[in-house]
């Protein structure tokens, strides 16, 4: 059983689909900082966490990422040789942020997520639950060389912008898109069907200037937008499946960016909730907004409304400690044209774990009024522990198996909380060992 992973993506992830949500950045607070030797080479030992403190600018070497550790960048890190992740290992770059390597090679289990700046000569992701992200509108991976993903391998672009010569998918690897992610290259080669997924319902682009070589379909999304320049070529154009191409195309990553985006803002009273929003690339007088709330199992419907705001009373929501509120711009047929979303705390429950850095025990305190269960998921996606929750305070020192935490590896953990019925109830906590 993964529930964890069926709500909120890990690193590693194997899943066959896209997600739909993203892990949070990382922090640095209370962190080791990765430590450099005489000879300017750095080594996190396996299970470990090390990070480049914000502010920081670190120079090496080597950098050696033992299995199953961590690495967070919160700073500035050059590498100047080649980085390599294998066995679980891990390497998060935060929104401050930046990794600067020659190749990185990411294999089975391992990760790479952006949320800041990554360039390098090449990537390559190769094997089973190998992962690259790139989540945010400020994340920017940068590469002079290649993107390649091989099979049983996910790329994952959320909002973000990948720069790079080539991009290659192969076999079953994927790529996925959503919320206005932007693919700049210079050539794209597909070798595997439905190599390019689009999650939402927000327009993503690949542009193009050299040669696209389509040896299979590459999408059934029409929101993935194509702007194939002035001087470039696709050998087989009708693989690109649904995908909308504009040949000649001079608006590189705005052909689809400056379409609709749909931004959110909300503030929380004691007894109101206010949502305002607006929509970039409308033009048009007439159109209607769907607002609507995330119960636990599905998104309900509050409102809809041609303005531009709307005032929700927090006595109809759902009893949930965060609520997730999303608002959809409807086309005339009632097709979706935009949306756009925002996560507020919620009233009614509440759940807090602690501390971040644990060692022998998990504490938590939970105002629920009957039992739940919390799983916990290590940084390669596995769920490795289950506790039961019941209301009030207490203490995990082992999990509901017995197994003693003092015991569990040292790495990064997630933690989701759901009713005994399995209906998640949105408390997401980060913890490292």
């Amino acid at each position: 059983m993964k529930p964890l992973l069926s709500l909120f993506l890990l690193l590693g992830w194997m899943a066959a689909q896209c997600p739909h949500l993203f892990p949070p950045p990382p922090s640095c607070d209370a962190c080791i900082p990765l430590s450099v030797g005489p000879s300017g080479n750095a080594t996190i030992p396996n299970n470990q966490v090390r990070c480049v403190p914000s502010n920081a600018s670190v120079t090496i070497t080597n950098l050696t990422v033992g299995n199953n550790a961590t690495l967070i960048v919160c700073g500035s890190l050059t590498v100047q040789g080649d980085l390599n992740l294998n066995n679980g290992a891990s390497v998060w770059v935060a929104p401050s942020g930046a990794l600067h390597v020659q190749g990185i090679t990411v294999g089975p289990n391992s990760s790479l997520v952006n949320f800041g700046v990554v360039s390098a000569s090449q990537i390559a992701l190769n094997g089973g639950g190998a992962s690259l992200w790139n989540i945010g509108t400020g994340a920017q991976i940068q590469v002079s060389g290649s993107i390649q993903v091989n099979a049983s391998s996910q790329f994952i672009n959320h909002a973000g912008l990948v720069q790079a010569n080539n991009l290659t998918l192969n076999g079953t690897a994927q790529a996925c898109l959503s919320n206005g992610a932007c693919l700049s290259l210079n050539s794209f080669t597909a070798n595997g069907n439905g190599a390019i997924q689009v999650t939402g319902s927000s327009p993503v682009a690949l542009t193009f200037t050299g040669q696209a070589t389509l040896n299979s379909q590459v999408t059934n999304s029409s929101l993935l937008h194509v702007c194939q320049g002035p001087s470039a070529t696709t050998n087989n154009p009708s693989n690109w499946g649904a995908a909308q191409v504009t040949t000649g195309c001079t608006s590189g990553c705005n052909l689809a960016l400056s379409i609709l985006q749909l931004e959110v803002e909300g503030q929380k009273t004691q007894s109101e909730v206010y949502l305002n929003w607006f929509c970039r690339g409308l033009h048009s007088s007439s159109h209607t907004y769907e607002v609507q709330v995330w119960d636990g199992k599905d998104f309900l419907r509050l409102a809809l409304t041609s303005d531009n705001h709307v005032v929700v009373s927090t006595a109809i929501l759902p009893p949930l400690p965060k609520w997730i509120f999303r608002v959809k711009l409807l086309g005339p047929r009632g097709e979706v044209l935009a949306e756009g979303q925002i996560l507020l705390s919620g009233e009614v429950l509440s759940f807090r774990a602690w501390p971040t850095f644990f060692s022998e025990c998990i504490r938590y305190a939970y105002a629920g009024e009957e039992s739940a269960v919390a799983f916990l998921h290590d940084a390669a996606g596995r769920q490795v522990a289950r506790f039961i929750v019941e209301p009030g305070t207490g203490a995990w020192f082992t999990d509901a198996e017995g197994r003693p935490l003092a015991n569990f590896p040292q790495g990064v953990y997630l933690l989701s909380l759901y009713t005994i019925n399995g209906a998640p109830l949105g408390a997401v906590h980060h913890f490292v060992k």
